[in-house]
C-alpha cells in the first residue's frame, strides 16, 4: 500500500506541473548558451585589459629605474664625446697652421734642392778643370 500511495503521490505532483515542450527547452537552452558566450567574451575582454594593465604598470614600476641608469650612462657618453669633438675643434685651426707652415718648408726645401744640386753640377764641371790647370802650371 506505501507503494501505490508513493506512487500516487508522483503522479499527481507530476500531473501538476506544466506539460514539457521539446522546442521550447530547446529555446531555452539556445538563449542561455547565447548569454553565457557574451559572458565569456566580457570577461575574456575584462581579463585581457587587466592583464595588460598589470603588465604595464610592472614596466611602469621596475624598469624606471632601469631607464634613470641607462640616461646617466647615455648623458656621460655624450659628454666624453662632446670633449672629445670640443679637443679636436680646438686642435683643428693649429694644425691646420701646422700644414701650412710645413708645406711652405717642403716647397722651400724643394727649391734649394735643385738650386745646390745644379750648383754642385757646376762645381764638378770645374774641378777636373781646376786639377786640369795646376798640373799644366807646374
Amino acid at each position: 500500500m506505501l507503494v501505490r500511495a508513493n506512487f500516487s503521490q508522483a503522479v499527481h505532483e507530476d500531473g501538476d506541473r506544466e506539460p514539457v515542450d521539446p522546442a521550447e527547452d530547446r529555446e531555452t537552452v539556445n538563449l542561455e548558451a547565447i548569454s553565457l558566450r557574451r559572458d565569456k567574451t566580457s570577461l575574456q575582454t575584462q581579463l585581457e585589459g587587466c592583464s595588460k594593465m598589470c603588465n604595464e604598470d610592472f614596466i611602469r614600476n621596475n624598469c624606471t629605474s632601469l631607464s634613470h641608469e641607462v640616461e646617466t650612462k647615455f648623458q656621460h657618453y655624450l659628454d666624453n664625446v662632446g670633449s672629445q669633438v670640443s679637443n679636436i675643434q680646438g686642435c683643428s685651426p693649429w694644425l691646420q697652421a701646422e700644414k701650412d707652415r710645413l708645406a711652405e718648408d717642403s716647397r722651400r726645401c724643394s727649391h734649394n734642392r735643385s738650386a745646390m744640386a745644379l750648383e754642385h753640377c757646376k762645381k764638378l764641371q770645374k774641378t777636373p778643370e781646376k786639377y786640369d790647370e795646376r798640373w799644366r802650371g807646374c
